[in-house]
Formats: C-alpha cells, sequence, structure tokens
C-alpha cells in the first residue's frame, strides 16, 4: 500500500469513526445545518465535479465503498442511541455522509470539523497533485 493510499484510508476511517460516535443530538444538528445550507444549484455542479475526479482517478469503486461505509457508520449512530429521531432525519444526514466521503476519496477537504456535509474548505488541483490536503500530495 502506498503512503498516499494509507494516508486516504486514514481519513476515511477517521471520517467513519466520527460518524459512528455521533449522538441523536449531533444528527439534529447536522440535519439542519443541511437545511439551512441547501444550494442546489451548488450540490449538483460539486457532484458533478466529484464523480469526474473519481472516474479520472480510477477511484470510484473505492468511493463507493467509503460511501457505503459513511452512510451505514450514521445509521448505526442513530440506531444505537436515538430511537426517537426522524426517519427523513437520519436519511439526510446519511446520505449527505455518503457524499462527503466520495469528496474526501476524490481529494476534497471537509470545511470544518469533518461534519457529514458536502461543504469543503479546498478542492484538488487539476493535475491532483499540487493541492495541499489531497491524498496524493501526502
Amino acid at each position: 500500500m502506498s503512503a498516499t493510499h494509507a494516508t486516504l484510508e486514514a481519513r476515511l476511517s477517521a471520517y467513519t469513526r466520527s460518524l459512528r460516535a455521533m449522538s441523536a443530538a449531533d444528527i439534529r444538528r447536522h440535519a439542519t445545518r443541511l437545511d439551512a445550507t441547501r444550494d442546489e444549484l451548488a450540490w449538483w455542479r460539486l457532484t458533478i465535479d466529484v464523480d469526474r475526479r473519481l472516474r479520472e482517478t480510477h477511484l470510484s469503486q473505492l468511493a463507493a465503498a467509503a460511501a457505503r461505509a459513511a452512510r451505514d457508520a450514521v445509521l448505526a449512530a442513530a440506531h444505537d442511541g436515538a430511537h426517537d429521531i426522524d426517519t427523513d432525519v437520519v436519511v439526510a444526514v446519511s446520505r449527505a455522509a455518503a457524499e462527503a466521503a466520495r469528496g474526501i476519496v476524490a481529494g476534497y477537504r471537509l470545511a470544518g470539523n469533518e461534519s457529514p456535509t458536502t461543504n469543503f474548505e479546498s478542492r484538488p488541483g487539476p493535475d491532483h497533485t499540487a493541492t495541499p490536503g489531497h491524498p496524493s500530495a501526502a
């Protein structure tokens, strides 16, 4: 395993652990943030960019596995500690977490504290190597 791949795996593992540790209040807070920052056009542009970068770097399968792990971590956190959370809230946060995990694989850094949102603080550079924080820059 290359150092770059190990760094990416470590980031994904830390992200998934943080999702799994969320409380009911955390899940609700993230759902509220998602509602407050909803921008459909920006979301679609970002999704298209992430998809393109994943295809270019041949990381689509890893991204799918990361998305599944993120989704499952949110669902497990909701199931373990908060049976009173509305299903729509859990679904929204788990979907956002899955999209954020795909973005991490594509080389984006999450804004803030690695929250399950698709707000990224930096984008990968055109060659995926020169941007600080991109897995290939490690």
